[in-house]
């Protein structure tokens, strides 16, 4: 046995012999045979033992064998053999090795296979001139021609593609170069047609998510490919689909490929659209966007898409020297949008925002709107929930959110409220099929004449009415003003102008048109003392009962659920104790959002929630023979001096001006005022009466009450209410400080600090001049007393 020394020699002697062997012959062959065999990226590093064992962020590739690979191959071959075996003498017969079935690739059967391809092509001839011009279908080969095909190279190919992540889409590899070219070419091109036919480079580069989208019910090209990898059955219809059909294979030079069954990988990627399985979706074409914004859109210098989508209406508005304000739920799309704008912007000097914003919910004011909303639920993105909403429902929605001076609307072949709004039809042609799409213009003064038809956003379950009458209005109303923008166009009573003119204004947005909506008239009858009294659970609520009772009165609850969604439902909790407790009868109707199951409200309250709950009350009063209705009358703070989104529901003129447009619809509606004292005498007069347990005022989560209750009690030694989370909320906090100072309670001094913080962390306009830390102490103590 030889010594590693000698070993190395007599490698180092095989590696001379292999680097001076002439491979043209053999590499010849392999050109005729289309002779493909799995490379890995960086093949220098392996030997052919480990050959598919693939480091991190390596790939095969199946090519050809050039010359060094053929060396590389067998050197590592022979340096193998002489590892294991010792071979005394590198005097041994190459030939042997070069025919070794055990190496990667059969150099012993190159010359027979080379006769087979022979025979093979007279067989496809034969095929190609007489059998396949009686088919129905005229493709590359008869279906047993590719049949046979299939059968001799369907398991090469299967696991071939394993180790293809995702195929390329074209055989035209895009760079930044084409991306700058093409921007280029738009902004000095002058497009007079409306059907260009042009895809874009742009797109096709940086929107590397379109192939995560599907159409329809079929899986999207991604999916599509992880299918195809994982099921053989379907791998070889996608196969035989590809020998027969694509056209790659008619070029020069191209049916060696065809019969020895070898697909390039582009071949695969362009057959998952064309095979129409697992097709792309499709994208606005920025020509098309850039003729249109021209030609309808010029006047104005900035525009809106509120389904901004794969960006090809933001290059068009780019490549028109306008500014774009694009918004979309889909965060791959807006990802990868911000990254065409980052490149295109050194080309330009216009600016482009972009958002992730759900249009049924967002809102806002822009000089016009120009999009192509979703076609029903025929496409679907990654990360979006489908919506099947027709473009009509759509154009309502845009028109109901966004207030425009004019909009621009492409849709589909299936509008109908919209069709006197027509002014273009758009064709697009292609090998599967041939559309019409329709250009949609809407001026601003059109809005008087249109109806928007809007049933989105919340309901309500209110199983004691029959007729809801007043509480469609009051819920319609309610999802109007839960937005950041109100709606431009508002379906309700005419005589609830001065009103909701004295919300609008109170926002500083633009009074809206009203579409009137006819409301009965109904006249309201004085049976005996019942008052329906809308109670909240908290402390003021509680307390009107027993003044209501003292006045005279027999109370019914009112209690909406949910209305207060970070309570959880809690304060119907406790009113369910004291009802049944007392004796008392509750209504319990329900506020549904179903606008998505996490429910986002753009107000920590809705501007209207009180007004919205007398609504609800008017058609239980309605049925139920009650004429008196009370609600919580404590604040005295004027509208003026109240806080956008947090108490404007409160404000005295909120609930007189509504009556007041309400007595136009409703006869003998009386509304029963109370007596307001201090809160600190609420609370001790429902202490002393062992109340304070049904009381719920508590601002914080629901879910973390009693924990955050437990955690104050046990840290600073105290007693609190039952519901009270002590220092986490501004009403829990309030209260105790009013304990504190009017010597009810006393408290420590470390928990008095921590509500005083909370009192003024949380010091929103209407508080911040009751509680703000620079007010001195003496004065804030005050201010517990009135507020």
């Amino acid at each position: 046995m030889k010594v590693f020394k000698d070993i190395e020699d007599n490698i180092d002697f095989v590696e001379e012999f292999i680097n001076n062997y002439d491979f043209s012959i053999i590499i010849e062959k392999f050109n005729i045979l289309k002779y493909i065999i799995p490379v890995p990226t960086n093949w220098e590093c392996h030997s052919d033992e480990n050959w598919d064992e693939l480091e991190e962020d390596e790939e095969l590739h199946w090519i050809i064998p050039n010359e060094d690979i053929v060396s590389h191959l067998l050197l590592c071959k022979i340096v193998n053999m002489y590892w294991e075996e010792y071979y005394e003498s590198v005097m041994m017969d190459i030939k042997i090795i070069l025919n070794d079935k055990n190496i990667i690739f059969d150099l012993s059967e190159l010359d027979n296979q080379i006769q087979e391809l022979k025979e093979l092509e007279k067989e496809w001839k034969y095929d190609h001139d007489n059998i396949l011009p009686t088919k129905k279908y005229v493709g590359n080969c008869s279906k047993e021609f590719c049949e046979k095909i299939v059968e001799k190279y369907w398991e090469r190919e299967y696991y071939r593609i394993q180790y293809i992540a995702f195929p390329p889409l074209s055989f035209k590899q895009i760079s930044l170069k084409n991306c700058e070219d093409e921007f280029k070419r738009l902004q000095n091109e002058i497009i007079n047609k409306s059907n260009s036919k042009n895809y874009s480079n742009i797109i096709k580069y940086f929107h590397k998510s379109i192939i995560f989208a599907n159409v329809g019910k079929s899986l999207s090209p991604y999916d599509g490919w992880n299918y195809i990898q994982d099921n053989e059955e379907a791998f070889k219809d996608f196969y035989r689909n590809r020998l027969r059909c694509s056209d790659w294979f008619k070029g020069e030079g191209k049916l060696p490929y065809l019969l020895r069954g070898v697909v390039m990988e582009e071949t695969y990627g362009i057959g998952l659209s064309t095979s129409r399985k697992y097709q792309l979706v499709t994208y606005f074409k920025p020509r098309l966007a850039k003729y249109i914004i021209t030609k309808y859109l010029n006047e104005y210098d900035t525009i809106f898409d509120p389904f901004s989508g794969y960006s090809g209406r933001m290059i068009g508005c780019l490549a028109c020297n306008k500014n774009y304000i694009g918004q979309d739920l889909c965060e791959m799309s807006i990802n990868e949008s911000k990254e065409i704008y980052e490149f295109l912007k050194q080309f330009t000097n216009n600016t482009c925002q972009l958002s992730i914003k759900d249009s049924i919910k967002s809102s806002g004011k822009y000089d016009c709107l120009f999009t192509c909303s979703p076609y029903g639920d025929i496409e679907k993105w990654p990360g979006v929930k489908p919506l099947n909403y027709s473009c009509d429902k759509w154009i309502d929605i845009c028109l109901q959110n966004y207030k425009c001076n004019k909009y621009v609307f492409v849709t589909d072949n299936k509008i109908e409220k919209y069709k006197d709004y027509i002014v273009e039809t758009l064709q697009n042609t292609s090998h599967l099929a041939t559309n019409y799409e329709y250009i949609i213009v809407i001026n601003k003064e059109d809005l008087k004449n249109i109806h928007l038809d809007i049933n989105y956003g919340n309901t309500i379950e209110y199983n004691e009415c029959n007729n809801k009458e007043f509480s469609n209005i009051g819920i319609h109303l309610y999802n109007i003003f839960n937005k950041e923008i109100f709606d431009n166009i508002i379906d309700c009573p005419i005589n609830l102008t001065k009103w909701i003119d004295l919300i609008y204004n109170k926002f500083n947005q633009e009074i809206p048109i009203i579409n009137n909506i006819e409301l009965n008239k109904i006249k309201l009858n004085n049976i005996d003392n019942k008052v329906l009294l809308a109670c909240s659970g908290g402390l003021d609520s509680i307390y009107q009962i027993f003044q209501l009772k003292d006045m005279g009165y027999d109370p019914i609850l009112f209690h909406l659920k949910h209305v207060n969604m970070y309570e959880n439902g809690q304060s119907y909790n406790t009113l369910k104790e004291f009802i049944d407790d007392f004796g008392i009868k509750m209504i319990c109707p329900t506020l549904k959002h179903i606008q998505n199951s996490n429910y986002v409200k753009y107000w920590a309250e809705n501007p209207i929630k009180n007004q919205m709950i007398m609504f609800l009350m008017i058609d239980y009063c309605k049925e139920n023979n009650i004429n008196k209705i009370c609600m919580d009358g404590s604040w005295e703070f004027p509208i003026k001096e109240t806080t956008c989104g947090i108490d404007v529901a409160d404000a005295p003129e909120n609930y007189k001006t509504l009556l007041e447009c309400l007595s136009n619809y409703v006869e003998n509606l009386e509304f029963i005022k109370t007596e307001h004292p201090s809160k600190i005498d609420k609370i001790k007069f429902l202490d002393n009466k062992g109340l304070m347990k049904y009381v719920y005022s508590c601002l914080g989560p629901g879910k973390f009450n009693e924990y955050r209750h437990n955690e104050i009690q046990k840290k600073y030694n105290i007693e609190l209410f039952e519901h009270n989370c002590g220092c986490y909320c501004r009403k829990c906090a309030h209260h105790n400080l009013l304990m504190h100072y009017s010597k009810y309670k006393e408290f420590p001094k470390e928990f008095i600090n921590r509500c005083w913080n909370i009192m003024s962390d949380n010091s929103f306009k209407s508080r911040a001049m009751l509680f703000d830390k620079s007010i001195p102490l003496e004065k804030r103590i005050e201010n517990l007393f009135i507020e």
